[in-house]
């Protein structure tokens, strides 16, 4: 059975204490769910790991939710993941390791922002290489799962100053970590940054399937996704990709759903995409993770969502319901797309415009870089005109040939290689549409005279 429909229980730590594994294996059932993911370990443990440091829920006793959930899983046919959570660790590991530990410029140990006492992780230290290593190795040991999926995988989201770190980077490039994002040595140091953390998926992927074949290690990613991975290890070491935009907040347009879709297909436009859709709002200012959003939002992120191609999946953080008001629109959107499968899976693009998804992750010099592609993005579904993304990392003519006009919202930073392919795709019929600074700077963000495009618009 094809995995297209996910179920996502996000346990807390008192979970095993009062959760009631018939309600989630009755709302697989009921929502046409397919495939799961679960809550196992890393920042804790739900299941009896013997593994040193790997920290236990206090709640867990004698039982194994995890495990419970597993098999009942699998009584229902379903395709199963085990979650993991290496952001974190409690003070016991932080103490015994603090080469584990992510540090600020001044070497100082970085504390979570959310609970006391619990250290944030680097990385590029053991504690990702070799413990996280172990981890999969003992679930996919002991349990039948078909992959491991990994949160925050990351670790720190900022530039992490630990003793491994600056020597991976010192030996990798010859430099000293960068002292701020855009500071010296910062375009040397996203190039690493991605080169690292892929080769470290690849590491848990072959650790994982040295023990059981069949699985695979995924990691989640955020909205922009594929645009920060090596691409060359993605496409050999990615065979989905999992996309944790949850929903939109503040004023964000519900088709920042689909959007997702659209990205990863401009980048791994034949790699099958999940869209993971929170329960609850996800305005991060007032977020209450118990909170349910209304039904409408829900089933509208997950519809449009699927109908831009990225299939649907739902988490629940806490394994606890006090209140049940999402439960109905998820059983909804769930069979929707249940329904509409057999016609969506067979239908191809003939979008004959294309969006240029501009530089790479953490490159962009502008703050409001986001402002210029919703305005694009706005327009082209109120004209309704079908388009399709096109990443900066794949611009080629082969890429370009299906689309008559390619519209540059702010491709602000464009290498001359990259020029010439448009200016060669111009040169033979193809139309663009550049606004604000496109082709202002180069791929590593310095000012040119003049804009690498001008010619070629120019003289169009």
């Amino acid at each position: 059975m094809a995995a297209t429909r996910w179920a996502q229980i996000t346990l807390a730590e008192d979970d095993p204490e009062h959760f009631d594994a018939d309600f989630w294996l009755d709302l697989m059932r009921d929502s046409k769910s397919n495939a799961t993911c679960i809550s196992a370990g890393g920042y804790i443990a739900y299941y009896p790991t013997q593994l040193e440091y790997h920290y236990r829920s206090k709640y867990l006793g004698d039982t194994d939710p995890f495990g419970t959930l597993v098999e009942g899983a699998r009584s229902l046919g379903m395709s199963v993941m085990a979650r993991v959570d290496p952001h974190a660790i409690h003070a016991d590991a932080a103490t015994a390791h603090p080469e584990w530990l992510a540090r600020d410029i001044d070497g100082n140990p970085l504390e979570h922002w959310a609970h006391p006492d619990i250290w944030l992780t680097c990385a590029f230290t053991s504690y990702h290489r070799e413990f996280i290593t172990e981890v999969a190795r003992e679930i996919v040991r002991e349990y039948d799962v078909d992959a491991i999926f990994a949160n925050r995988w990351e670790g720190y989201y900022g530039i992490s100053y630990s003793e491994a770190a600056r020597r991976s980077f010192r030996d990798d490039t010859g430099l000293e970590l960068p002292v701020a994002e855009q500071a010296e040595g910062w375009h040397e140091y996203v190039e690493w940054r991605r080169r690292r953390l892929s080769q470290l998926v690849g590491i848990w992927d072959q650790a994982v399937r040295d023990v059981r074949p069949h699985a695979r290690f995924i990691p989640n990613l955020g909205a922009l996704a594929a645009r920060d991975l090596d691409r060359d290890l993605a496409e050999r070491l990615y065979p989905i990709f999992i996309i944790d935009k949850q929903g939109r907040s503040g004023i964000e347009a519900p088709w920042g759903a689909g959007r997702n879709g659209k990205r990863n297909r401009g980048v791994f436009p034949d790699r099958p995409v999940r869209l993971i859709t929170s329960v609850g709002p996800e305005h991060h200012q007032h977020r209450w993770k118990d909170s349910v959003a209304p039904a409408e939002e829900v089933k509208t992120w997950i519809v449009d969502g699927f109908a831009q191609g990225a299939l649907p999946w739902f988490t629940k953080f806490n394994a606890s319901v006090p209140d049940q008001r999402w439960v109905e629109p998820i059983v909804e959107a769930f069979n929707l797309h249940a329904a509409v499968e057999p016609v969506l899976k067979d239908l191809r693009i003939t979008a004959e415009v294309a969006l240029l998804d501009p530089t790479r992750a953490g490159q962009l010099r502008n703050d409001h870089r986001g402002d210029h592609e919703d305005g694009f993005y706005q327009a082209l579904v109120e004209a309704r005109v079908p388009f399709e993304f096109i990443s900066d990392q794949v611009l080629s003519a082969e890429r370009l040939s299906p689309f008559k006009v390619v519209v540059l919202a702010n491709a602000e930073q464009l290498s001359d290689a990259q020029c010439l392919v448009l200016q060669e795709y111009i040169a033979n019929g193809g139309s663009v549409v550049a606004a604000y600074e496109t082709s202002l700077y180069d791929e590593r963000g310095q000012a040119r005279a003049d804009f690498g495009l001008g010619e070629a618009l120019a003289s169009g």
